[in-house]
């Protein structure tokens, strides 16, 4: 059994109906091959930098999945700024370049002011009932030594702090 033997079908094919040799229409069949694997990279459509917001979808270790408030679709987003993000949040892109690449959109540049914006995201923010001091050393049980954490408990319960409860969530 030959390798790539449907490659080598069409090659002669073409050379049969031609007349070419068969290295100069193989050069033709890989040719037409790479243009429809693999088209040319178009040119960037952003010429000058601009700053938009965006909903970042998808973290990986180069590039950020993101969508572009106001616009519809996703675009990838390749920056070095990528390891102080995380999914749901929002971040200003200041976008230096941007492409379509084998239909998908590209761009890159720098993320700057990543936060949360509950509006922007289009959520509801949950209602929280309460905000009265509570005394932590009086309402739970301490740690004591031995315990690695009584360092930690002496310092988070030095003072009172604010109680907010949740509504249930149906």
């Amino acid at each position: 059994m030959t390798d790539h033997r449907d490659l080598k079908k069409i090659i002669r094919a073409r050379q049969s109906k031609t007349g070419e040799s068969y290295t100069t229409a193989r050069a033709h069949v890989m040719r037409e091959r790479a243009n429809l694997l693999d088209p040319p990279a178009q040119e960037p459509l952003l010429t000058e930098p601009s700053r938009v917001d965006a909903a970042v979808l998808k973290v990986n270790r180069r590039s950020t999945r993101v969508r572009i408030c106001g616009e519809s679709g996703e675009l990838t987003f390749k920056s070095e700024d990528i390891w102080h993000i995380a999914p749901g949040q929002i971040v200003t892109l200041l976008i230096a370049k941007r492409w379509i690449w084998k239909g998908d959109d590209y761009a890159s540049g720098r993320i700057e002011n990543p936060r949360i914006e509950i509006e922007k995201l289009g959520l509801i923010a949950l209602p929280l009932s309460g905000g009265d001091l509570v005394d932590l050393r009086e309402i739970s049980e301490p740690f004591r030594r031995p315990d690695p954490y009584a360092p930690l408990w002496r310092k988070l319960t030095a003072t009172s702090r604010p109680d907010f409860r949740m509504h249930p969530i149906a």
